[in-house]
């Protein structure tokens, strides 16, 4: 059941995750914890430690592999979350709207090999977020230091970008 929420969060993501503008930030010591928790939880379990004890019964997997398959999935967990808040914000987004962003950086254009050529880091409301900026930015290049008008429709938890205008 785990494993099928993680991929549906990663689904999610990868659909709405490039254009998803998030209202929100989580501070940095915040992360820790919530990447360590399904980890002990999974760790202590009695019921799963015997399982791995009779099905791997070499020392060396129960205590090098197994734990670093549980930190593996527990950040899977952990990433997909953002694919769920993106796609939950698509569902509730309602009003069309128009915000100006900040260009914070542009990151350097990839070869054809990746979905997305061009990213660049905005803020917007103190909040920094990477965009794709390939499939938005209709003229012009994004130069870090200009303002962008994104037109989208916002939700309670963050704006989905439908395009991107120079200003």
């Amino acid at each position: 059941m785990l494993l099928i929420l993680a991929v549906g969060g990663l689904l999610l993501d990868s659909v709405f995750g490039e254009q998803f503008l998030a209202v929100y930030s989580i501070p940095t010591a915040m992360l820790a914890p919530m990447l360590v928790a399904p980890s002990a939880l999974l760790m202590t379990s009695t019921r799963l430690r015997a399982q791995v004890r009779s099905r791997y019964p070499t020392a060396w997997v129960r205590w090098l592999v197994w734990p670093a398959f549980i930190l593996c999935f527990a950040g899977l967990l952990f990433i997909s979350g953002q694919g769920w808040v993106a796609g939950a914000s698509r569902l509730l987004a309602r009003k069309q709207s128009a915000v100006e962003l900040q260009v914070v950086s542009v990151g350097r254009y990839e070869s054809r090999r990746t979905l997305c050529l061009q990213r660049v880091e905005v803020e917007y409301m103190n909040v920094k977020s990477r965009l794709c900026a390939d499939p938005l930015l209709a003229q012009g290049e994004a130069l870090a230091g200009k303002r962008l008008l994104a037109v989208g429709v916002t939700s309670p938890l963050g704006l989905h970008i439908e395009a991107l205008r120079l200003q």
